[in-house]
C-alpha cells in the first residue's frame, strides 16, 4: 500500500506540473524556470519507479499482480522520462510539442495506473475512476507549478504578475474540479453498497471529513486568498500561500487515497 500511495502521489505531482507549465511563456519567464519544472518532474517520476509498486520494477513483470495496464503505466513513464531529458537538451527548439508529448504519455501512465487500482475493485465505474485521476493530478500538479511560478518572482523583481495568475487561476479551477469529482464519486456511491453505513461518525468517518477539510476546503480558501494577493502584486505573500497550501494538498490526497482503499470510492 504505501509502494502504491509513492506511486501514485509522486506521479500525480510530475504530470500536474508539467500541465501548468505549457501555459507559461518560455519568452516571458526564461530558460531557467522550464529546466527547474521539467527537472522536477523528472526527480518525481523516477522516484515513483523506484518505489516499485506490485513488483513494477520486477524483471520482465513475472506474476499476475503486473498485468497489461501496470506494464503499460511503467513504460509510458519511461517514455516520459526519456522525453524529458530530450526537452532540456534541445530546449528551446519544439518546447511546446515536446511538452505536450511529455503530458500525453505521462497521463496515459497515470490513467493505466487507475485502471490497475480499480480492477481490484470491480464495482467501481470506471468514469468516476478517471475523473478522480484526472482531478487529482491536475490540483497536485497546479499547485506544486504555482508555488515554483511564485519563487521565480524573489529574484526576477522586473516580471509580469501574468506567469503567476495563470498559475493560480488553474490551481482554483483544479481545486474545483476535484470537489466535483469527489462530489460525483460520493453520489455514485451513494447509491451501491459501497456507501453502506458511510456517513456514520466511526474512525472511516472521521476520517472523511478530515480529508475534505484539510484537502479540498482549506485549498479552495487558501487559492482565493493566493489569487487576492496576486491581485495586489504580493507575490511574497502568494507564494508563503502556496507553501502551506502544498502541505495540505499532499495530505489531503493522501487521505484520499486511503479512503479508497478502505471504502472503494475514488475520492
Amino acid at each position: 500500500m504505501i509502494q502504491s500511495l509513492f506511486f501514485v502521489l509522486f506521479t500525480h505531482f510530475a504530470v500536474g506540473l508539467i500541465f501548468i507549465t505549457l501555459f507559461i511563456s518560455l519568452a516571458e519567464i526564461g530558460r531557467l524556470y522550464f529546466r527547474v519544472t521539467t527537472g522536477v518532474a523528472f526527480v518525481l517520476i523516477l522516484l515513483a519507479l523506484l518505489a516499485s509498486p506490485f513488483g513494477l520494477m520486477s524483471s520482465n513483470f513475472k506474476g499476475v499482480e503486473a498485468g497489461l495496464p501496470l506494464k503499460a503505466a511503467f513504460l509510458l513513464f519511461c517514455v516520459s522520462l526519456a522525453l524529458i531529458a530530450v526537452f532540456n537538451l534541445i530546449l528551446p527548439r519544439h518546447h511546446k510539442k515536446i511538452l505536450v508529448a511529455i503530458l500525453v504519455s505521462g497521463l496515459l501512465g497515470v490513467l493505466f495506473y487507475s485502471e490497475t487500482a480499480r480492477a481490484a475493485i470491480p464495482f467501481v465505474e470506471w468514469w468516476a475512476m478517471m475523473l478522480n485521476t484526472i482531478s487529482s493530478t491536475l490540483m497536485l500538479g497546479a499547485v506544486l507549478g504555482a508555488m515554483i511560478t511564485g519563487h521565480w518572482y524573489l529574484v526576477q523583481h522586473k516580471l509580469s504578475l501574468t506567469p503567476l495568475k495563470i498559475s493560480a487561476r488553474i490551481y482554483v479551477f483544479a481545486v474545483l474540479l476535484r470537489i466535483v469529482s469527489v462530489a460525483a464519486a460520493l453520489l455514485w456511491a451513494s447509491k451501491t453498497v459501497a456507501s453502506a453505513g458511510w456517513f456514520a461518525l466511526d474512525f472511516r468517518g472521521y476520517f472523511f471529513i478530515a480529508r475534505a477539510a484539510i484537502g479540498l476546503l482549506l485549498p479552495l480558501v487558501f487559492g482565493w486568498m493566493t489569487w487576492s494577493a496576486v491581485k495586489i502584486g504580493s507575490t511574497q505573500s502568494a507564494t508563503g500561500i502556496l507553501y502551506a497550501t502544498v502541505v495540505l494538498t499532499l495530505l489531503g490526497e493522501t487521505f484520499g487515497n486511503v479512503l479508497f482503499r478502505m471504502t472503494g470510492i475514488p475520492m
